[in-house]
């Protein structure tokens, strides 16, 4: 949407003031900061029309002509093997400090180049394509600079909107998983988190592209959910060495009474590690964070022919 001129509504000011009595603006009901901010309508706000038709452009670049072809590939020469040692240094061993997973998603991509969509709308989740060795894929990662990368009813429409979409046009999907996972209070539970969160685990579920995660250092509070877990059908895991995958937090302590808090902290991070992860098959491999981009695009070409059938119906039940 064009910031100075784009907007879009149902029903007028003029409308609604005749039915409710309410005096309400365009600017207020249908504009650019609201449709990209809190409905999640508009992809991506732009300066000008010019603006616009190179961001669509731009995502084109990404996609194939029609569902029943392969996204193109296109190699700028960038070594899909290449390494990044500034991996090592980008995500802080505290878990309760944030970073961007921008910083990470540049690293991994072909030149560097992503091309976010809704960046402004839920942005404790990340979503956008990027090239690993010439090969389009779709990404959805959490944004552990906003919220620790909390996830709520907006973060999971974001995501599952964007995970069909990928599904029909065969962009494969690469989960960048760094969360606390599903966060809720009074109001949340009101609004319904759970129905939300059941349309991001549906579409993951649903999509039959190939389906690669990475864990990159915290996954609790069932956030492997909303990145593609095996269990629900992701294709191939990965865990770096700093990762901590559980359902337990040490948010448990303030719902448990009677037991010793040392030892209830004790028991949580034994818990979490990545070996005892490890130990319950939650992902395939332990890699090194510096290669990230070659481990996948190997997966990538393990899983380049992937051809997945199911069995016919009229549609799916998404819960809406």
């Amino acid at each position: 949407m064009n910031e100075h001129t784009s907007s879009t509504v149902l029903a007028s000011p003029m409308a609604i003031k005749a039915v409710t009595g309410q005096d309400t603006t365009i600017a207020e009901l249908g504009s650019p900061k609201v449709h990209s901010e809190i409905t999640g309508i508009c992809d991506k706000v732009t300066q000008s029309d010019e603006e616009s038709i190179e961001y669509c452009k731009s995502l084109l670049s990404y996609w194939p002509s029609n569902w029943r072809e392969k996204p193109p590939i296109i190699d700028i020469g960038d070594s899909p093997y290449r390494k990044e040692e500034e991996l090592l240094d980008i995500v802080p061993f505290d878990l309760s400090k944030g970073y961007d997973m921008r910083k990470i998603i540049s690293l991994v991509a072909d030149g560097g180049a992503f091309v976010e969509s809704k960046d402004v709308f839920a942005p404790s989740v990340i979503t956008g394509f990027a090239r690993i060795g010439g090969q389009s894929v779709g990404i959805v990662a959490s944004n552990p600079a906003v919220n620790l990368g909390a996830l709520d009813m907006d973060t999971s429409d974001k995501e599952a909107r964007f995970i069909r979409f990928c599904d029909a046009f065969n962009i494969p999907l690469v989960f960048l998983a760094d969360t606390i996972g599903f966060l809720s209070d009074t109001n949340k539970q009101a609004m319904g988190l759970e129905c939300h969160a059941a349309k991001v685990m549906y579409a993951i579920s649903e999509a039959t592209v190939p389906k690669i995660t990475i864990y990159i250092r915290n996954c609790s509070n069932y956030g492997d959910l909303a990145f593609g877990n095996e269990q629900l059908g992701c294709d191939i895991a990965f865990a770096w060495p700093t990762c901590q995958l559980g359902k337990i937090t040490d948010f448990a302590q303030f719902y448990t009474k009677g037991l010793d808090m040392d030892k209830m902290k004790a028991a949580v991070e034994k818990y979490n590690t990545i070996y005892n992860a490890a130990n319950r098959l939650m992902f395939s491999d332990i890699i090194d964070p510096r290669e990230t981009r070659a481990t996948i695009y190997k997966a990538l070409t393990w899983l380049g022919n992937k051809k997945e059938d199911r069995p016919w119906k009229k549609h799916g039940n998404i819960p809406l």
